[in-house]
């Protein structure tokens, strides 16, 4: 990815288990090679695996801040140093939108968000929507379905307990990735 003087957006987006952490860490580590000044942040609801790391499901960690609003971080003084912002589990941050323009339009910063790209329903995260129609590059990951279990794309993450809320954090032991056909077998709609 080329950084560009003016800011840019980058948006990276997939379901449940597509290595969007992994690809994250993968991005932190190539920059920092080069000596880019990062600031990386994710959301406090974040605590499957470390709650105050960024962590891929394989356990590799990576520091952060870890912040539940994004408007404050502008005053920081790390943040005013980085060229390059990495937002990690974006669906959270209520005030995403906002935040992106401004860092990218006003402070010109080279932002990465990472996040959901779409809830447990299908149903797109508003904040995520929003700022896939300000970014210069969207990126889909993929994962694989755990049901086919032979390299069937999955392009949903499916929600095992009957919870009703949009938000709800967990791993393995509360979403599997699955393709349509999955995701229909073990949903009804109408």
């Amino acid at each position: 990815m080329k950084l560009d003087k003016n800011g840019s957006i980058h948006l990276i987006i997939g379901p449940m288990f597509a290595g969007k952490s992994s690809h994250l860490i993968k991005t932190i580590s190539s920059f920092r090679a080069i000596k880019i000044p990062l600031f990386i942040v994710k959301h406090c609801l974040d605590i499957r695996y470390n709650s105050e790391k960024i962590a891929s499901h394989n356990q590799v960690l990576e520091d952060c801040n870890v912040v539940n609003k994004l408007i404050p971080l502008l005053e920081n003084e790390d943040y005013k140093s980085s060229k390059v912002i990495i937002i990690d589990e974006a669906q959270f941050f209520k005030d995403l939108v906002i935040f992106v323009k401004y860092a990218c339009d006003i402070d010109k910063k080279n932002i990465i968000v990472y996040g959901l790209n779409a809830d447990y329903n299908r149903h797109p995260f508003q904040n995520i929507a929003e700022v896939q129609a300000l970014s210069d590059d969207v990126k889909i990951l993929k994962a694989y379905c755990c049901y086919c279990m032979d390299s069937t794309i999955a392009n949903f993450s499916l929600r095992l307990d009957s919870s009703k809320e949009q938000i709800m954090v967990g791993t393995d032991d509360v979403y599997k990735p699955v393709c349509r056909k999955h995701y229909l077998e073990y949903n009804v709609f109408f």
